[in-house]
């Protein structure tokens, strides 16, 4: 968007990032005894934690903005703030329990890969692709939205018929409660392999 560019160059500019690894230097020195020599890659999660925290903060109005102004003003919100800020919270723990061992596991292939180091990284990203591609949809997703098995009916038959015709191998159709967070309607497909599924909204 617009404000992420303007963040990203008003960060270069005032020289945000390298500010922000001094701090990180310091308070895992002074709280955890970390050294820049020796921590690199503890450091640089603390790095990490702190720019995730203060984009969070400076994007907030905007997003709150885009929720309860635009969207409601068109009639499409039907959030509260409750759950909005519920949904935040959730996802920066995500971020944090997954982020930081991808991230630390990352830093220590890439100084331990040696001169390829680029095929043990591109190996190691192929992996979690497809690891977070499968338990996302089961353990992450619901996490944040109800998914029930749609209802037989016309339309459940007609969209198998059309997977059928396209040899899409559609083994699940759901219906996400997502009607809780906006009036919008749409779908999405997800699946690994001849595991495909296909969730409404």
């Amino acid at each position: 968007s617009t404000y992420d560019t303007l963040e990203s160059v008003a960060f270069l500019l005032t020289g945000f990032l390298p500010y922000t690894w001094d701090l990180s230097t310091r308070l895992g020195n002074d709280y955890f005894g970390y050294t820049q020599e020796q921590d690199e890659i503890k450091i640089s999660l603390i790095f990490l934690l702190i720019v995730t925290l203060v984009g969070t903060v400076t994007s907030l109005p905007f997003e709150l903005y885009s929720t309860f102004g635009i969207e409601k003003r068109h009639g499409f919100n039907k959030q509260t703030y409750g759950l909005f800020f519920t949904d935040k919270i959730k996802s920066l723990m995500l971020t944090f329990l997954i982020g930081a061992p991808f991230v630390a596991l990352l830093l220590k292939i890439i100084k331990m890969g040696g001169e390829y180091f680029y095929v043990y990284v591109w190996a190691f990203m192929f992996v979690f692709s497809v690891v977070m591609m499968t338990i996302v949809p089961v353990f992450i997703m619901p996490l944040f939205n109800k998914y029930e098995p749609l209802s037989d009916g016309e339309l459940k038959t007609r969209i198998y018929e059309l997977a059928g015709k396209l040899n899409y191998p559609l083994k699940k159709l759901f219906v996400m409660d997502g009607s809780k967070r906006s009036s919008h309607s749409n779908a999405f497909m997800f699946g690994f392999g001849n595991n495909k599924r296909i969730v409404l909204f």
